[in-house]
């Protein structure tokens, strides 16, 4: 995601890297991140993105990114629970 957003030449990047930063060291975590928040960091980034009104192509990759993210963060977390 961060790719992405480099290539668009975004002011103020460095408040999405903060964002994206967190939601990594959610999913680094082995299992101990919580979906929950890592869904709260991703609202944080739409809210980022829709202040920069990004391109809504932009937007639609960025959702599909962060989905799989989350998914990723949700199987993690429902792994630990078993």
């Amino acid at each position: 995601m961060e790719e992405l957003l480099v290539r668009l030449r975004i002011d103020r990047l460095d408040h999405f890297r903060g964002i994206l930063h967190a939601i990594e060291a959610q999913l680094e975590n082995r299992g101990e991140g919580d979906p929950e928040v890592v869904r709260i960091l991703g609202d944080a980034l739409f809210t980022l993105a829709a202040q920069h009104q990004l391109k809504p192509r932009t937007v639609k990759r960025l959702t599909q990114m962060f989905g799989q993210l989350h998914s990723l963060a949700v199987d993690r977390a429902a792994g630990l629970r078993r």
